[in-house]
This record gives structure tokens, C-alpha cells and sequence, in this order.
């Protein structure tokens, strides 16, 4: 990790080692010490920058894999869980599995107008489909589908040759900007637009708050799960903003000419279909660094396609391998680890694209997909066929609890990691309701 961060001997990452907690075909629990690794590594290098001496970073591995399950370990008094809605999930049409991933409301109505269709239950309605016809409708509708492929399907699809030549933490050519001074310790004074929604990219900049950044989410008009709003949200404010309106991208012009960092999980090309495409966003703040989120990349055969974590590991092959039943399809990973590990690894390469612009005036654009992180999931090896933890138990010693007015008793896992002494913290309070 600290190679794929072009990190050097200035910084030292230590941690304790966790035994296997998922009980995975594949090393999420290493995935999570390695993600995590990455992340406190590239504040410590910053910091190093700042104080001009070697930094010191370490973290607990069970802390970091117990916060892959951060959204299923939160519990709030006045929230009711809605992580999964209806129609989302694998079914079965003539010819093979597929999933649908139907969250968000227009991605539901697409499928629903697909297959003609006013409710949730679709298996009559998909039935009479083949796999590729289904999921080719279902995309040009503006939803989101993906047919099950085995493991060696996916190897024999172009787009696997495709990700594992993509680097895992991609980095433009670096552009001229203006050299930022380092007054403040660690991510203090860092200014954050966050533009993402759902987990990966929100966990990236909840990372960023953990040491002092200052994030604001955008809240675009479609509404996300409060579950997942308030699980991510710690430390963020928030704004409404619609880019469709004039008012909207003057509000968006102007927290971007005073930002540091924007993240951003639209579709490959949709931001820059509006007009803010990485050259004309740092012709509105040439110091910008833009953190680039997607689930197959942005080229190759699959470049551009909507897409969520589940949905990746079901065209991967990944969720096939994890389990594969007749009555209910391909299984998944036990945590939402591609989603958690992009979002760890999007912290970490916009902290270090900072840490060039400090050094050497000079900026960049960082890029992560979780077909990428699955790829890079794989290569870790194979898990270790042990029996999966209760993470509710062995979570406890990582988990906070306070009050709060509008969600009541709230416990969730806390953030993860101490750099230079400085342990990561969020404040005690939550994300407000929209």
C-alpha cells in the first residue's frame, strides 16, 4: 500500500493483527488492515511534511475490520433500518441469474417500467427474460443490473484483462497549481466537498473528518437511506444543492472555488456533461484535488456502467464464489468490503494528491472503482475457512454511544486509527435529517 501511495521511509504504520473475523472465501479481514493501513499512512505522510520529521501511524486490525460492518452495527432509537429495499436482490429469468439494484427510486422505476410493472414482485415478470436481454433494458432505462458470472466467466471477460492492468489508486498527470502552506496538524483546515452517496464515497469522507477536515455533504434531491446517511455522515454538515437549477450551481461554483478536495461518485461522465469536467473545475480552483469514485472505471468494455457494490460482486464473479444456491442465486461478500475498501483507499489518495500540492504546488485528479478493489480483493488470496465472528460481540469494545436529539440513543463504531498521537474523532453529534 505504501508503494501504490508513493509513500516513503518518512512515515511507520503499525497495528495489531486481527484473526479472521468474516469467515470469507476471500481476506476481508486483511482488506480492511490493509485499507485502513492506507488511510492513517497517508495523513502521517502529510503530517511528516508539516513537522519536517519521521511520523508515527498504528491502528488495531479488529477495529478496522469491524468497521467493514459499520452500517449493520449502527443502532439508533428513532431510525428504522431501510438498507435494502424491496426489488433489490438476484433473480432468476429464463436463462441465468441476475441482480437488480433498485435503491434509489428512479433505479426502481426504470426496472419497474422494464417489466411492466406497478409493485416490487417481479418474479413473473422476469421469468419470460433472458439475463442479457433484461439487463440490456434495464441499463437503457437508467437502471441498474448485472448478469451472474462465475469466476472464470469474469476472467475470460475483456474488462477483467481491463482492471488488473488499471492501477488501484489511479493518479492523473500532475497539473500546476498553488503551493499550500501547512499550518494546521494532520487534515485540519481542509476543506471537503463531498458529492458521493450511498457508502463507499460518504466513508471517504467521513475518513477525512476523523482528523480534522471539514466536509460538507451535498444533498442532491433524490433522498439516500438514513441509515447509511447517518452511518457515514459523522462530522460532515450538509447543503442542499441541485445542479439543475442556476441557483444550485451558483451554490456549487461557490463551495468549490474555497474547497480543498471534491469527492464525486456520478457516473463516469455525468459531471463533466454539466460542465464540470477536472479542467473546468480547476479553472474554478487550480489547487482542487478531485476524487473520482465509479463501479467499473471509467474505459474498457464495462467503463461507465451504474453500478454498487453488490452489483459488481455478482459481475465479477466474487459473489458466485461466496456461495451459489439454485433457489436463491450467487451469496455475497459478509461486508460491503469493495464499498468500504474504495472508500478508505479514495481517503487515502486524495490525502496524499494534498500532500503534493503542499509539497511541490502541484495538484491532481485520484481515481477508484470497486471493480478495481475487487480485483485487488482476490489477489490477497484465500480466506482463511474459519467460522464467521458475531461482529456485534467482537465490536463492542469499538463502539461509541451517545444522545442525540433527533435519532435518540445512538451506537456506532468509532473511527479508526492514531497518527503522531492523535487519535481520530468525531465529534458528538450526528448528521441532522434532511
Amino acid at each position: 500500500m505504501l508503494d501504490q501511495l508513493d509513500i516513503s521511509a518518512d512515515v511507520t504504520v503499525t497495528w495489531r493483527p486481527a484473526r479472521d473475523v468474516f469467515g470469507s472465501p476471500f481476506r476481508v479481514t486483511a482488506a480492511a488492515e490493509q485499507s485502513a493501513g492506507a488511510f492513517v499512512a497517508a495523513v502521517a505522510h502529510l503530517e511528516s511534511l508539516r513537522t519536517r520529521r519521521p511520523v508515527a501511524a498504528s491502528f488495531d486490525g479488529l477495529h478496522a475490520a469491524v468497521s467493514f460492518h459499520s452500517e449493520r452495527l449502527l443502532s439508533a432509537e428513532r431510525l428504522a433500518a431501510d438498507l435494502w429495499a424491496p426489488m433489490t436482490g438476484n433473480h432468476r429469468a429464463s436463462d441465468g441469474w441476475l441482480r437488480i439494484h433498485a435503491n434509489l427510486a428512479p433505479h426502481a422505476m426504470a426496472a419497474r417500467r422494464v417489466l411492466g410493472i406497478d409493485g416490487d414482485d417481479v418474479t413473473a415478470a422476469i421469468s419470460n427474460w433472458s439475463v442479457d436481454d433484461l439487463v440490456a433494458a434495464i441499463r437503457d432505462a437508467g437502471g441498474v443490473a448485472a448478469r451472474m458470472r462465475t469466476t472464470s466467466q469474469w476472467r475470460r471477460h475483456p474488462h477483467h484483462a481491463h482492471m488488473i492492468a488499471t492501477p488501484l489508486i489511479a493518479r492523473t498527470a500532475e497539473d500546476e497549481g498553488p503551493p499550500g502552506g501547512i499550518a494546521a496538524p494532520l487534515l485540519q483546515g481542509l476543506r471537503v466537498v463531498d458529492c458521493t452517496r450511498v457508502i463507499a464515497g460518504p466513508v471517504a469522507g467521513r475518513l477525512l473528518t476523523s482528523f480534522g477536515a471539514t466536509v460538507t455533504r451535498i444533498d442532491a434531491p433524490l433522498d439516500d437511506s438514513r441509515t447509511l446517511e447517518l452511518d457515514t455522515g459523522w462530522g460532515k454538515t450538509r447543503t442542499p444543492v441541485d445542479l439543475r437549477t442556476r441557483d444550485g450551481r451558483a451554490d456549487f461554483a461557490a463551495l468549490l472555488r474555497t474547497a480543498d478536495i471534491l469527492l464525486e461518485g456520478f457516473r463516469p461522465g455525468a459531471l463533466a456533461s454539466l460542465g464540470y469536467s477536472d479542467d473546468a473545475l480547476r479553472e474554478m480552483n487550480p489547487g482542487l484535488v478531485v476524487g473520482h469514485l465509479s463501479a467499473f472505471g471509467c474505459d474498457g468494455p464495462l467503463g461507465g456502467l451504474r453500478g454498487f457494490d453488490s452489483v459488481v460482486q455478482v459481475a465479477t464473479g466474487i459473489a458466485h464464489r461466496c456461495g451459489f444456491d439454485d433457489d436463491r442465486g450467487p451469496s455475497q461478500l459478509p461486508a460491503q468490503a469493495l464499498d468500504h475498501g474504495a472508500g478508505h483507499l479514495l481517503a487515502a489518495g486524495v490525502v496524499r494528491a494534498i500532500a503534493t500540492r503542499r509539497a511541490m504546488g502541484r495538484s491532481s485528479s485520484v481515481t477508484v472503482s470497486l471493480a478495481r478493489v475487487g480485483e485487488w480483493l482476490v489477489s490477497l488470496g484465500e480466506g482463511s475457512g474459519r467460522p464467521a465472528a458475531d461482529t456485534t460481540e467482537v465490536a463492542a469494545p469499538f463502539l461509541r454511544r451517545l444522545d442525540d436529539l433527533a435519532y435518540g440513543a445512538i451506537e456506532h463504531v468509532s473511527p479508526v486509527g492514531v497518527v503522531a498521537g492523535t487519535s481520530a474523532r468525531w465529534p458528538d453529534r450526528a448528521l441532522p435529517p434532511r
